[in-house]
């Protein structure tokens, strides 16, 4: 879902936004009162001077006890690329810019055929007992391609530093091939946390 309820009787909520014209994509965080009056709003790709991935759209937020305000979806490549990447964005209660990263082939899901979908779904603190939101565990997936026999799809379930937004570990689980067009398909869509377990 993308929208948040924060605790100081707020929400965050994202839009994604397509412009014809230009035929692009965005994505837009607002904050609102519990009236309904915007606090701010911050569009994708407008923090930084040099961006290299753009096309953002969010599929999930997360906040964590601070209200720090986490983004997860999909960013689309540089120019004269077309494979897309995951994508995650930090932004704090008040709408201060912190990091964001995307990842693709080498890190996390990516994609080897730009007809495939690859985004990110959901986010659990996995860090250790007394200190769970130093890190995070992402959920999320990929179409390899459609076309049998190749086609393949993948979960991504990697870890971050919630601070800096470095990669800690990844992994991937995955299938391909099959009987026919029996591919499996273990594509992920949500995480939780129960004690110091992930599921």
């Amino acid at each position: 879902r993308s929208i948040v309820a924060l605790s100081d009787d707020t929400i965050a909520f994202a839009v994604n936004e397509y412009d014809q014209s230009t035929a692009s994509h965005t994505t837009t965080l607002i904050k609102l009162t519990s009236k309904g009056e915007s606090q701010w709003q911050r569009q994708s790709d407008r923090f930084n001077t040099s961006v290299t991935w753009g096309g953002k759209q969010t599929y999930q937020l997360k906040a964590d006890s601070g209200d720090n305000i986490y983004q997860l979806g999909i960013a689309n490549p540089p120019s004269g690329q077309s494979k897309p990447a995951n994508w995650i964005q930090k932004i704090t209660a008040n709408g201060t810019y912190q990091w964001d990263r995307t990842h693709g082939n080498d890190t996390l899901t990516g994609n080897a055929n730009p007809a495939g979908a690859v985004y990110l779904t959901d986010l659990a603190f996995n860090g250790s007992t007394g200190n769970e939101e130093d890190t995070f565990q992402v959920e999320g997936q990929s179409n390899y391609s459609y076309g049998y026999p190749s086609q393949g799809f993948y979960t991504t379930c990697s870890s971050y530093n919630s601070s800096d937004g470095s990669l800690v570990s990844y992994r991937i689980m995955g299938s391909s091939g099959g009987t026919g067009n029996a591919n499996g398909n273990n594509q992920g869509r949500e995480i939780v946390r129960l004690g110091d377990k992930i599921y």
